[in-house]
C-alpha cells in the first residue's frame, strides 16, 4: 500500500469527531469544496497585471456582498511568492470567476469579446425563458 493510499484509508476509516468541531469541519470543507477556481487563471484571460486581477476580484467581491452572498463560500485568499515579490491570489467558486472576468477591465479584444459573448449568451438565455 503506497504512503497515499493509507492516507486516504485513514481518512475515510476515522470516526467523525463528537461536537461543534466536526460540525465547523464539515462547513469548512464544503466550503472549500465550492473554491475550484483560481484567480490566476483569469491572466489567460486577458487580465495579466496584478493591479487589474485585485481590481476585477475586489469588484466581484463588493457585488457578492451588496447581493448578500457569504463572501467565504465563494472567495478564499492566499498569496504566492517569488524571489521578487508575494502576490495575494484566490481560490474562487464559479461564480465568483465569472463575476471577476466580468467586472475585469477589457483592455483586450480578446477580454472584451469573452465578456461580449457572455453577455450575448446570457441575453440569449433570458428571451428563451421569456
Amino acid at each position: 500500500m503506497h504512503d497515499n493510499d493509507r492516507k486516504i484509508d485513514l481518512l475515510l476509516t476515522k470516526k467523525p469527531e463528537v461536537g461543534s468541531h466536526s460540525i465547523n469541519d464539515f462547513i469548512a470543507r464544503l466550503k472549500n469544496s465550492s473554491l475550484q477556481f483560481d484567480s490566476e487563471d483569469l491572466r489567460p484571460l486577458g487580465i495579466e497585471n496584478n493591479d487589474q486581477l485585485e481590481k476585477a476580484v475586489d469588484r466581484a467581491r463588493f457585488a457578492c456582498s451588496l447581493a448578500g452572498l457569504d463572501l467565504s463560500w465563494h472567495f478564499r485568499e492566499y498569496y504566492i511568492g517569488t524571489v521578487e515579490e508575494v502576490i495575494r491570489a484566490w481560490k474562487m467558486s464559479q461564480l465568483a470567476f465569472v463575476l471577476a472576468f466580468l467586472k475585469a477591465d477589457p483592455l483586450r479584444k480578446e477580454t472584451a469579446t469573452l465578456q461580449t459573448e457572455i453577455a450575448e449568451s446570457l441575453q440569449e438565455n433570458m428571451l428563451i425563458r421569456t
